[in-house]
């Protein structure tokens, strides 16, 4: 009798553990998301802030080669619209990087989420 009550506790005991584990990966690919989330939208309002200093950059190059063609202005402000557009276009990578990451983990998910089905069939 004492080996049935202790054979039972010790298959529930370890069901929930596996249980547990379980969880514990879903809240680790759960936080992961939420971070590449987190991190695309600061990446999101980085690029519109860019895009916003290179509209600007060009109307004040568009405005100086009127006024002063071949001035020091406007080469300084062209090597600021090029560093602004080599930015934008590092931003736009690290975005697409992101958005990688992001197929990648709900791959991930989709995984853990068929073999936790398997695993609660053959339970069954």
């Amino acid at each position: 009798m004492v080996t049935i009550e202790s054979n039972w506790k010790s298959k529930i005991f370890c069901q929930l553990k596996e249980h547990n584990c379980q969880s514990k990966a879903y809240e680790n690919i759960i936080e992961h998301y939420n971070r590449i989330l987190e991190n695309n939208t600061i990446l999101q309002v980085q690029c519109i802030k860019l895009e916003k200093d290179v509209y600007h950059l060009r109307l004040a190059n568009t405005d100086l080669e009127r006024t002063v063609e071949g001035s020091q202005e406007v080469v300084i402000i062209n090597n600021k619209l090029s560093e602004a557009n080599e930015e934008v276009v590092r931003h736009l990578r690290e975005k697409g990087e992101l958005a990688r990451e992001v197929v990648r983990l709900n791959h991930a998910l989709t995984d853990v989420n068929e073999k936790f089905i398997r695993e609660e069939i053959k339970a069954q």
